[in-house]
């Protein structure tokens, strides 16, 4: 604070620095317009939106999320499907002679990995879509009170950056919403897609695959084969039922399969919209222009 201002002196100083234009902001825009010179933020984007009593140090775990619908089962459906898929080697080894591919271990392969961690991704840019906001919201209240009390080219500066600061912050809560949004669009139909994949599993494990190793050491001769599929009907209705639900098996495994190559163009999508985000940024931070 200064005891005395010389104004015309202040006036003339100002008058060389260098001049700005800033854009200016309704108070219909602005949370809580009658208070935002006071320079106190509105909404804490520390806190997290989950508990807004708490300091936000990450999100929950998908299965006890309540706020976006998180909770989707993907981790437990596909535990589910790599148990199923595990079966004896003998086992693989008569479906993959008949089949022509080992297809339980393409199944494997398809469902491994930590789903759970890829729904906290999803949540956490979620989170920070909605903390970008807030820091927006309190930059405009910033803005605002600023409007009409900060005069000349110095005032014009500092509005000028604000505006920068809020549009970077709007960019970045659009950016890490979209990329949320992809993500969990992606986890509901992988969802979908695995449900699928386990009733066309349990349909060939159950019943096929069973009705073969009923007939028993006679219908593993016939699948190296040792002896024609002539030989017993009973074997070759097996094979047939077994051909019938390896072909829903598979067509269960490409769906899940070409949404799985969806996964890379997500990653592509939120790298360049990340970097397009990233370049809204004002270049430096703001400085007084009369400072050296």
């Amino acid at each position: 604070m200064y005891a005395s201002t010389d104004r015309r002196a202040a006036a003339a100083l100002d008058r060389t620095y260098p001049d700005a234009l800033s854009e200016r902001i309704d108070a219909d825009d602005v949370a809580a317009p009658e208070t935002a010179a006071t320079f106190t933020d509105f909404d804490d984007a520390s806190r997290d939106p989950r508990h807004p009593e708490l300091e936000y140090t990450g999100p929950d775990n998908p299965s006890e999320d309540a706020y976006g619908g998180w909770n989707i089962e993907l981790q437990k459906i596909s535990d589910k499907i790599f148990g199923a898929a595990s079966v004896s080697g003998s086992v693989r080894g008569l479906l993959a002679k008949l089949i022509g591919i080992d297809l339980l271990t393409v199944v494997q392969k398809l469902v491994a990995g930590d789903w759970d961690a890829l729904l906290r991704q999803g949540m956490v840019f979620e989170d920070t879509g909605l903390a970008f906001g807030k820091i927006k919201q309190n930059i405009d209240r910033g803005r605002y009170g600023i409007q009409e009390l900060w005069t000349g080219h110095a005032g014009e500066a500092a509005r000028a950056w604000l505006t920068d600061y809020s549009y970077a912050c709007a960019a970045h809560a659009r950016f890490c919403t979209e990329a949320s949004w992809k993500i969990k669009n992606f986890a509901r139909a992988a969802y979908d897609a695995m449900l699928a994949l386990d009733i066309a599993l349990e349909a060939l494990l159950d019943s096929g695959l069973g009705a073969v190793l009923k007939i028993g050491s006679r219908a593993k001769a016939v699948l190296m084969g040792i002896i024609g599929l002539a030989d017993g009907e009973s074997i070759r209705q097996a094979i047939a039922g077994i051909m019938t639900d390896a072909t829903a098996l598979g067509t269960a495994v490409d769906a899940l399969n070409a949404l799985a190559h969806t996964v890379q163009s997500i990653a592509e999508m939120v790298a360049g919209n990340g970097e397009i985000a990233a370049q809204a940024w004002p270049g430096e931070p703001y400085r007084h222009p009369g400072v050296r």
